[in-house]
């Protein structure tokens, strides 16, 4: 019974793309010729940013724990009362990728309230790197020890220590009345550090910049009093891989300066040294793990938004491209996204960004199809008809090609996941995740003027009519002008109906 609730709760919740748009989709995934994408129109549009407009407004209310993103369990599916947070080990990395959505969304819309939801998180982030009592120490997450749904996580994190009861093997107690949880993560740094990359590039605020200044200075700090090394002071530490060592110091030599440019080219020589010599890059593995492949785009992606000189900028956009070129067939927004959004060299002398249409069409189609708030820890089952195929890959069933949004096991970001990984053995549990995966693929693509603005609700079920001509106004982060209904990078349409069918 409590599964047939669930799903009722999260059924009929993603857009549904038109016939043709399916076939699009289809012909990525099964790396076919693809037919030209079917732009969204108006409708599909302004569905699209009020599903965007409240996962961020929910997000805002619910999952923020002293400035940190969280998923919350509920004692049921009504959501009367919130039993515990979940998703723990993984929220300063989900709370760097928030913080960077709302970097592009300044560079979209130039809000005041956009200010004030990144001082938030920059709040919860110097909380944070407080909490250990090794100042700069960066843990997995650092919450109020007496908050209830808090203590029924940290009282069992890394399973019970007998000998402290009410704490877990990997929960510590810290400043400020605060519990902080161990284990060393390379992960939960890619993340933040990609947040407070784009902050630093895009928000000129001076008080927010200095804030991000101070936080960069004092992790990179910590870094080298720990030998190089993620040490928590509590057991195993960690080594830092060259390009996520990379992509600290370049944040550091950006947001910083001096003290940290020096220890910057070092390492970006043996970044470069390695590039040169072995072609080292990642590549999306297709049954497997895709979860350090995400991060590392984040490295790479910070890397060349910051980058100043010409030759590393356009290695860091190469190393981009070659994690895109094994990701297409995996429908991956947030990977297309990043790609969409890289500094490249070649836009320099043009006026207009150049668009990848599969990247347009991965972002466009997949996020339309994004279920819609709130979203349950429960997948909506594939139709009756849906033509699965299954393959035996490193010891798992999967699906031969990616498999609808809405039909792969949930994730708090579901990107770390294969597209092509199957419901096992589904367990139907009141979890609501906070959305990050759906808000930062969406603002990347409005800042490249791949989704286009949506000429605000309220949403009209006429059938619409493109016009002719961009509207001008509003520059992306390149200072290119976003058209409203032109395509970017693209001619005008001609001005004809456009039906959903």
């Amino acid at each position: 019974m409590f599964l047939l609730t669930l799903g009722g709760a999260i059924g009929c919740s993603a857009g549904e793309l038109t016939a043709k748009q399916s076939t699009v989709m289809n012909s990525i995934a099964q790396e076919r010729f693809a037919p030209r994408w079917e732009m969204l129109g108006t409708n599909e549009l302004g569905e699209l940013r009020l599903k965007v407009e409240r996962y961020e407004t929910e997000l805002r209310k619910n999952h923020l724990v002293g400035g940190l993103v969280v998923s919350l369990r509920y004692a049921d599916t009504n959501r009367t009362r919130v039993v515990a947070y979940e998703g723990l080990e993984d929220s300063t990395a989900w709370t760097g990728f928030y913080l960077a959505s709302l970097a592009m969304r300044f560079v979209v819309e130039r809000r005041p309230a956009t200010l004030d939801a990144v001082r938030q998180v920059l709040d919860g982030v110097e909380r944070l790197i407080q909490s250990t009592g090794r100042p700069g120490y960066v843990p997995r997450f650092a919450g109020p020890a007496r908050d209830e749904a808090y203590q029924a996580m940290y009282s069992q994190y890394g399973g019970a220590d007998p000998k402290r009861p009410g704490f877990g093997r990997l929960a510590f107690p810290g400043t400020n009345g605060l519990v902080w949880l161990a284990g060393p993560s390379r992960e939960i740094y890619s993340g933040l550090n990609l947040g407070l990359a784009l902050t630093h590039q895009f928000i000129r605020e001076p008080g927010i910049r200095s804030r991000v200044s101070n936080i960069v200075d004092r992790i990179l700090t910590r870094i080298e009093l720990d030998g190089g090394r993620l040490d928590d002071g509590q057991g195993p530490k960690e080594y830092l891989p060259a390009v996520l060592h990379a992509a600290l110091l370049r944040t550091g030599a950006s947001a910083v300066g001096r003290s940290w440019v020096t220890k910057y080219e070092k390492i970006a020589e043996l970044v470069e040294a390695e590039h040169m010599a072995d072609d080292i890059g990642a590549t999306l593995p297709r049954y497997d793990s895709v979860r350090p492949v995400v991060f590392t785009t984040a490295d790479d992606f910070a890397l060349n938004r910051l980058e100043t000189n010409r030759a590393r900028k356009m290695m860091y956009q190469e190393k981009l491209s070659k994690i895109w070129r094994s990701s297409a067939p995996e429908l991956n927004p947030w990977i297309a996204g990043a790609v969409i959004s890289v500094d490249d060299l070649r836009q320099m002398d043009s006026k207009s960004a150049p668009v990848d249409s599969t990247a347009m069409t991965i972002l466009q189609g997949v996020l339309f199809e994004y279920p819609a708030w709130p979203r349950w820890a429960a997948s909506i089952p594939l139709p009756s008809d849906y033509p699965l195929q299954k393959v035996e890959a490193n010891g798992q069933t999967w699906s031969k090609h990616p498999l609808p949004v809405y039909s792969r096991p949930v994730q708090a970001f579901q990107w770390v996941q294969s597209g092509r990984t199957l419901v096992t053995n589904p367990v139907a549990v009141p979890v609501v995740h906070p959305g990050v995966d759906l808000m930062l693929p969406y603002w990347l693509a409005r800042n490249a003027g791949v989704i286009l603005p949506e000429d605000l609700p309220p949403l009209k079920k006429a059938p619409l009519t493109r016009t002719t001509g961009p509207r001008f106004g509003a520059t992306n982060a390149y200072g290119r002008v976003i058209g409203t209904n032109t395509p970017a990078g693209g001619a005008a349409p001609a001005t004809k109906p456009v039906e959903k069918k």
